[in-house]
């Protein structure tokens, strides 16, 4: 019997981009996407997918008017957009231009885009793209000295930030493309290492698929601030082995889990109100030391679902944001413990919650060097036993010059899927809840901290808590169990913040150090690098004689 093999159809620009957007399948031309973020989404897309714009960039920039160079002439295209989605007048000819030439490669192989012969199609996606993301700039809400007030770019602004917020919009610039599939949002950071499609943007990232909702929350409460000083309280204080128990198993979870595994949850102590007249104090007395207080940082598991809301009222009244890990012990053999951040930011109504990604797997050597050996077995490994719920990261603007997101402990090790949407919209600053051993520049975050410095280029805050570092038995060398936090800039190095004896908080003050960051195909603006410029420590009596 004859064999016959079905030739398969090879796959176009055309079969990539009606999946995003139906209507590209038919029509010849198919009409261009008038509002830049979707035009950026889709060339991005297609150039990633099928590594197009490598080759392309071996011959640019591409030819542009008489005397100009391609920045200036890519912003005065891009201004002329701008003026399009606002007047509602014809796109610029250079747009047109463009779309013609990538039309004329529509039913052209994806494998063929990166081939120099073949490559106009790529050629013009990527000047397109870098069109649509310099419209997009006055989403970056970076300070221009001397700049005037333009109200086109306002206008257009206004459009974009209402668009992220309108229903089901779930937080994306695009309008006719749905999230499920591509999500666009504004950057902070490019990276300045390397080259990947995130290497070709300024001021807007690609976010690809769902498995992770990633949300832009432009929420700008230090607008006049020229530093920000942040109040790390490493709470709680003291932990004991007791407050790790096994838990058992729900009905039929992961029923085929082999008897070398098991559960445990956590049991945090309750401060009670004891704990919010120690933060007021704390407060006071940073505002003598260093001036107001606007942001409070606790570390992973710091305060249950009834303290949280008590703290976050304390702190609206402050004006301080708050970044806490939140969490409840599991109910052995019937409900799983919940292991999630809130971030939350004076007059922003909204409360941000984010569920932990992966859970932490206690082996046997962290077994015994936080001495759980009376409560777990150290030949067993235990999991975490909290619920992966829906994936979400979120990025706040809580100042013209700095976007910030947070990470639970695993969350900052594993690379994806938070790694991938941090790096694609790099965010200037993370900041890391963990519960952990000391922040030691030789210890697994402050590799992790080192990797997002260098790409996308941002500071990277971790804390722990004192009570869980104390519990750490130290390997060789001198115990080193009061090192709460670390800072990792780009440009500098990690920097190991230990609390002196007496001592049970400190406040970090945060300047913007302003560079200028390219990107690969010539264009530049100007970024800013959150840097560390003074450390004060507090002694926070009342919060060290509390009960736990």
């Amino acid at each position: 019997m004859a064999l016959h093999i079905m030739k398969i159809h090879a796959f176009t620009l055309r079969d990539l981009w009606k999946t995003i957007i139906p209507r590209l399948g038919v029509g010849s031309p198919p009409m261009v996407p008038a509002w830049p973020p979707d035009a950026f989404a889709l060339t991005a897309h297609a150039l990633r997918h099928a590594g197009a714009y490598i080759g392309v960039l071996s011959n640019w920039p591409p030819p542009v008017e008489s005397g100009k160079e391609w920045a200036d002439h890519c912003e005065a295209v891009a201004k002329k957009w701008r003026g399009v989605v606002v007047k509602s007048s014809s796109l610029p000819k250079e747009v047109q231009s463009c779309w013609g030439r990538i039309s004329a490669g529509l039913d052209q192989p994806l494998a063929d885009l990166s081939d120099s012969l073949n490559s106009e199609p790529a050629r013009a996606m990527l000047e397109l793209m870098a069109y649509a993301d310099q419209a997009c700039l006055p989403l970056a809400a970076e300070r221009v000295p001397g700049a005037s007030f333009d109200p086109i770019s306002f206008v257009f602004a206004r459009k974009a930030f209402e668009q992220m917020q309108r229903k089901n919009a779930t937080k994306s610039l695009c309008r006719e493309i749905d999230v499920s599939r591509l999500r666009v949002l504004p950057k902070a950071r490019v990276p300045q290492r390397g080259l990947t499609i995130r290497s070709l943007s300024l001021y807007v990232g690609l976010c690809e698929g769902a498995e992770i909702e990633t949300t832009f929350i432009d929420h700008q409460s230090y607008p006049e601030a020229p530093a920000i000083n942040i109040l790390l309280l490493p709470w709680p204080l003291r932990v004991r082995p007791a407050q790790f128990r096994q838990t058992r198993q729900l009905t039929n979870e992961m029923a085929t889990i082999s008897d070398e595994f098991g559960f445990f949850t956590y049991e945090s102590a309750q401060a009670g109100k004891g704990f919010e007249d120690g933060l007021e104090d704390l407060l006071e007395e940073a505002a003598k030391e260093c001036g107001p207080v606007n942001m409070v940082v606790l570390p992973e598991l710091a305060l249950s679902s009834k303290e949280v809301d008590s703290v976050r009222n304390l702190l609206n009244f402050w004006g301080c944001t708050l970044i806490t890990g939140v969490g409840e012990a599991a109910v052995s053999g019937s409900k799983h413990g919940t292991n999630r951040l809130q971030f939350s930011v004076p007059g922003y109504e909204a409360i941000v919650e984010q569920e932990k990604q992966h859970r932490w797997k206690l082996d046997s050597s962290q077994v015994i060097q936080y001495s759980l050996g009376s409560s777990l077995h150290h030949e067993t490994a235990w999991w975490e036993h909290i619920d992966i719920a829906r994936r979400r990261l979120a990025l706040i603007r809580m100042h013209p010059e700095l976007t910030a997101c947070a990470l639970i402990c695993e969350d900052l090790a594993r690379s994806d899927p938070a790694g991938d949407q941090i790096r694609a919209l790099g965010p200037n600053l993370v900041v890391a809840l963990l519960m952990d051993g000391p922040q030691l520049l030789s210890r697994w975050a402050a590799r992790h901290a080192t990797t997002l410095a260098e790409d996308p280029g941002c500071s990277v805050l971790t804390l722990t808590s004192l009570g869980m570092s104390q519990l750490s038995r130290p390997g060789k060398g001198p115990n080193r169990d009061r090192v709460i936090a670390l800072w990792k800039q780009e440009g500098g190095s990690a920097e190991e913040i230990e609390l002196p004896l007496g001592s049970a908080a400190a406040v970090l003050s945060i300047s913007m150090k302003h560079v200028k960051d390219w990107s690969a195909d010539g264009r530049s603006r100007c970024s800013n690098i959150p840097s560390l410029t003074g450390v004060r420590f507090l002694k926070a009596e009342k919060l060290s004689t509390l009960p736990l």
